[in-house]
């Protein structure tokens, strides 16, 4: 559903065909300080309102479209009970609900945590492909370390 608020644009953007794109941030409901992700979508040339696709503290760090209409937005969530990464795809323009991408249980168990979205690319859809980098507790210091997560056929 269209949301009222000030959209922010981040950096993604894809555009499938002449004048059809989705751009991806996060929006600031009512005035609130919580910023949620969201996206703007450009059909037949005119873009419309931004939609809220979370509630939570997030926002859209990826998006990828194979056609107008089908794309998936994949960001970074921060809740008190979450600390992660999500996907959402669109099918036929409408878009579903967002799905928490876990990190392997090997890395949770070593306190991996902070995740970073930096491209996504989906080669078709249910067919994606996600990297980013984790950070990495090493005691006296953190390290980052690079992911990939793929998606394969939904």
């Amino acid at each position: 559903m269209p949301a009222e608020g000030d959209f922010l644009a981040k950096d993604p953007l894809s555009c499938p065909s002449a004048g059809n794109c989705v751009a991806g941030g996060s929006i600031r409901l009512n005035g609130g300080r919580w910023h949620h992700a969201a996206v703007v979508s450009q059909i037949h040339g005119r873009w419309g309102p931004p939609l809220s696709l979370s509630r939570s503290f997030s926002e859209v760090d990826a998006v990828s479209c194979t056609s107008a209409g089908n794309c998936t937005a994949s960001g970074t969530e921060n809740t008190s009970t979450f600390d992660g990464m999500f996907a959402v795809s669109e099918q036929a323009g409408r878009w579903g609900q967002p799905v928490r991408i876990p990190l392997s249980p090997a890395l949770t168990a070593l306190h991996a945590g902070a995740n970073a979205i930096d491209a996504m690319s989906c080669a078709s859809a249910g067919n994606c492909a996600i990297t980013g980098t984790y950070e990495w507790d090493v005691g006296q210091f953190v390290e980052y370390r690079p992911f990939v997560v793929s998606e394969t056929g939904g």
